[in-house]
């Protein structure tokens, strides 16, 4: 099956084997899309009540029908499965979405044995690589007007997805300031004001590296230009963290970066995981085990035996592939279920 990858950060791009694939209508495209980030077989009613909520049902049908006709032409027969009741995009290898993409390499760091709101130093280039993907807001510049609850749908994913931007930056910058490497910090945090210039905690972020950097007159002058555009968009002043933190980086009283560990940063991923999972035990040692269980979700309408054998085998081959950097090793369960365990290659009972 050709190779078939959606660019949605930003204006949607739809590409086959690295061809653009040209979809005349943008209610087609929306529905592409809609099916590819979901991911499930979507109802025929729900599609036409999503995409034609003013249409009557025997016309929004037949605009669903000729829809689905030119997804057929664009994307392919096999790619787009459909019957009288149900539609679905065809989910596998050949499939890539960057958005699926930028949450698996965030996903990636909870690995490496610490809490998610820290980061160590392989967390960085998960991280990194993610911002890169991002190049806009998903679906940026593309709305359906006649169909709100397409464009609720499209808000929540961006906004979900703004939010692990957000959190992704913050924790490069942590990081990079950390290992003292504060033009990468930088870089990272006025990113981070871009997206949101009232951001108070990135504003103060920004202001300290420059600080630290030894660019104190860009640090003031970052304070100054917040503080304007906070008095005439709120009618407010910073708050008194901020300002505070004005007055040190004006009096050359600002404090050196605080240790690594205040900055939720740990060491390398050998000194941050409690025990590496092929460490033998001694005989009267503990490990923390943690075990993750995978399953899938089967519709009652799926009712065809050989597909859900290959889904499940797949289950089983997706979870090995992304447990075994990590040490981790899977166990089948009655019913096609997987276990994921992580630091129980050896156990003692007593």
């Amino acid at each position: 099956m050709p190779h078939l990858t959606f660019h949605l950060f930003g204006a949607p791009l739809l590409q086959c084997d690295g061809a653009p694939v040209h979809i005349p209508r943008r209610r087609a495209v929306a529905c592409a899309v809609y099916l590819a980030v979901t991911g499930q077989e979507i109802s025929r009613d729900a599609l036409t009540a999503l995409f034609w909520p003013e249409t009557a049902p025997q016309h929004a049908r037949a605009d669903l029908r000729r829809t689905l006709h030119l997804l057929h032409q664009a994307l392919g027969p096999a790619r787009l499965t459909a019957d009288a009741d149900r539609v679905r995009l065809q989910r596998d290898a050949d499939l890539w979405l960057d958005i699926d993409h930028f949450r698996y390499l965030l996903a990636a760091c909870q690995g490496h044995g610490h809490s998610p709101q820290s980061v160590c130093p392989d967390c960085l280039p998960l991280l990194a690589a993610a911002v890169v993907l991002y190049r806009d807001d998903f679906l940026a510049g593309f709305a359906l007007p006649d169909s709100p609850e397409f464009d609720r749908w499209q808000w929540f994913e961006a906004e979900n997805l703004r939010r692990d931007l957000v959190s992704a930056l913050a924790k490069l910058v942590r990081g990079h300031t950390a290992q003292g490497e504060f033009a990468h910090a930088i870089a990272y945090a006025r990113r981070w004001v871009a997206l949101d210039p009232l951001d108070e905690p990135a504003q103060r972020w920004l202001m300290q590296l420059y600080a630290w950097s030894g660019e104190r007159s860009a640090a003031l002058l970052q304070h100054q230009s917040f503080a304007q555009s906070l008095a005439q968009e709120l009618g407010a002043e910073p708050e008194s963290a901020t300002r505070q933190l004005e007055e040190a980086i004006r009096k050359g009283r600002l404090p050196p970066p605080p240790p690594a560990a205040e900055l939720g940063v740990l060491g390398r991923r050998d000194q941050c995981v409690t025990r590496a999972a092929t460490a033998p035990l001694g005989e009267d040692e503990l490990r923390v085990v943690t075990v993750l269980c995978a399953g899938l979700y089967a519709p009652d309408h799926a009712d065809d035996l050989g597909t859900l054998v290959a889904a499940t085998e797949r289950l089983a081959t997706v979870t090995a592939t992304a447990c075994a950097p990590y040490g981790g090793r899977v166990e089948r369960l009655p019913g096609g279920d997987v276990l994921a365990i992580f630091g129980a290659d050896h156990s003692h009972e007593d």
